[in-house]
């Protein structure tokens, strides 16, 4: 059996900060890491599309963040909207910075291994008696040890246990929510789990991903929720063939929420995205300028430079459907009207409606592994927010995306994964009893 004064569970972001917390804070302390994954930092190597936006100069905390990077090595820079990368662009290169520190402070790591069960036992000697015969245990006697029983068969005991094995977005990378049982049987609330920062996807009626898939359009997306706009996000968006991706569109998935009792399908049929393709223009402006470009560019390329030409012909049609329906028409499908030549001010002004607000009905996400970060987690209420550590037992530590927090694109989640594993493994390594 292997004794330690603290294990940790999981080798992502804030397992391994936690690791060289401990280390830092206490060098006698024994430490240990069990990951799921062959490697560490897999999770973390894949963020920022390879480049690692590692924090934000707006988080409340990024003094402490910064100065813990580079004391381990980490040179960065700051880019727009107060992002930070490493200096080099390489987020491998920040894993592997993180790897070195850890085995410099002697931080034993075992890859490869799933935690499949922790219990609580009454003393180190009971965990001996577990072990191997004649095998040293550095625990003290008297004190609770956490036991983690790993799906090798192997077995870790320690003092202290820090989970910190994220939540379940990204799967691919090892995150699949493994911690949620473990917390659950200590007596932890779990708050409902979502994929965010995630593609949202849209009806097919409405949305045409064949003739859209590809486009990449700066405009302003908005969320409405039962007819009423609950966020907003100017940005890239990105059509897909399923509906719309980019930070915008990532963003806004954060607000889309099930209510108790809903289905997945009735709670998305309450919202719907909207897209001001011309933010800068009000409608009225829109309406002279497209009046003005009839009488030079004619029907046909009535918006050519403003948008794709794909997605005017999504808009156009739009606007003959609208147009149709104020006519006394029945139903109409969209994907399906043919555009006829614009000859009244009531299409242009149907038009310019569907350029300032291209709405269709979502109908849900691209699900765990298209997202990047969990909404919900383990209570926030149940955990001390200064140590990381649990309020319902005493030696048990949460750090991470495991937690009941989710922030916007833009390096707030790994400023949140740093943090609470610096504080979890920092409190971890005092000895308070």
């Amino acid at each position: 059996m292997n004794t330690y004064d603290i294990c940790i569970i999981g080798g992502g972001a804030s397992g391994m900060a936690a690791a060289i917390a401990a280390s830092m804070a206490n060098p006698e302390v024994r430490v240990a890491i069990a990951e799921k994954k062959g490697t560490l930092g897999k999770k973390l190597a894949a963020t920022g599309n390879g480049r690692c936006n590692i924090t934000n100069t707006d988080c409340s905390e990024y003094a402490k963040t910064e100065a813990f990077l580079r004391s381990i090595g980490i040179f960065t820079r700051e880019e727009a909207e107060g992002r930070v990368y490493p200096y080099s662009g390489q987020a491998e290169q920040v894993v592997s910075a993180f790897v070195s520190k850890l085995n410099e402070l002697g931080t034993d790591i075992f890859c490869g291994e799933t935690a499949v069960s922790v219990s609580l036992i009454a003393s180190a000697a009971d965990a001996s008696e577990k072990g191997k015969t004649g095998e040293k245990n550095n625990n003290v006697n008297g004190q609770f040890v956490f036991l983690t029983e790993m799906l090798s068969g192997r077995t870790i005991a320690s003092k202290k246990l820090i989970i910190a094995c994220g939540g379940k977005a990204s799967p691919q990378y090892g995150t699949s929510g493994d911690g949620y049982a473990c917390a659950k049987a200590f007596g932890h609330t779990v708050t409902r789990l979502a994929p965010v920062l995630a593609p949202i996807t849209l009806e097919s009626s409405e949305y045409d991903g064949r003739l859209l898939k590809g486009i990449r359009t700066r405009c302003t997306a908005a969320l409405i929720k039962d007819g009423r706009q609950i966020a907003e996000e100017r940005g890239e968006v990105q059509f897909t063939e399923e509906g719309v991706s980019g930070i915008a569109v990532f963003n806004l998935s954060r607000f889309l929420k099930i209510e108790d009792g809903e289905t997945l399908k009735e709670g998305m049929k309450r919202y719907s995205i909207a897209l001001d393709l011309m933010p800068d223009y009000e409608v009225g402006s829109i309406i002279r300028l497209l009046i003005e470009r009839q009488k030079t560019a004619g029907s046909v390329n009535l918006l050519r430079t403003i948008i794709d030409d794909r997605l005017a012909k999504a808009v156009l049609e739009r606007a003959a459907a609208a147009n149709l329906k104020s006519t006394g028409a029945k139903a109409v499908n969209m994907k399906t009207v043919n555009i006829s030549e614009p000859c009244d001010i009531e299409y242009i002004e149907d038009t310019a409606r569907a350029l300032k607000c291209l709405t269709y009905t979502v109908t849900g996400t691209g699900g765990w592994k298209a997202a990047q970060c969990t909404a919900g987690g383990i209570s926030l209420d149940e955990i001390d927010e200064n140590t990381g550590e649990s309020k319902l037992q005493s030696g048990l530590y949460f750090a991470g995306e495991i937690l009941d927090y989710d922030g916007p694109c833009g390096g707030f989640n790994l400023q949140n994964a740093w943090m609470t594993g610096i504080k979890a493994g920092k409190d971890a390594a005092l000895d308070k009893h």
